[in-house]
């Protein structure tokens, strides 16, 4: 079994609501595998870095259980 048979498509989604969602699908039968979302505060204009930090843990956050385990 080679891996990149198995490596999935991905397409990354945002909201403006303070949302963040990834949705994985399968390569081979294009079915949902894996729904990733994050919501965390930013305050645009203020402080920029505290935003990024935000950013950075929303991510890590929606990340943590990826990848799905294999069936």
């Amino acid at each position: 079994m080679g891996g990149a048979d198995r490596l999935p498509n991905c397409c990354v989604n945002t909201a403006d609501k303070g949302i963040q969602s990834v949705d994985v699908y399968g390569a081979a039968n294009k079915q949902l595998v894996w729904t990733g979302r994050a919501t965390k505060t930013l305050s645009p204009g203020k402080n920029q870095q505290k935003d990024l930090n935000n950013l950075d843990k929303a991510i890590a956050k929606l990340m943590k259980n990826f990848p799905p385990p294999m069936k």
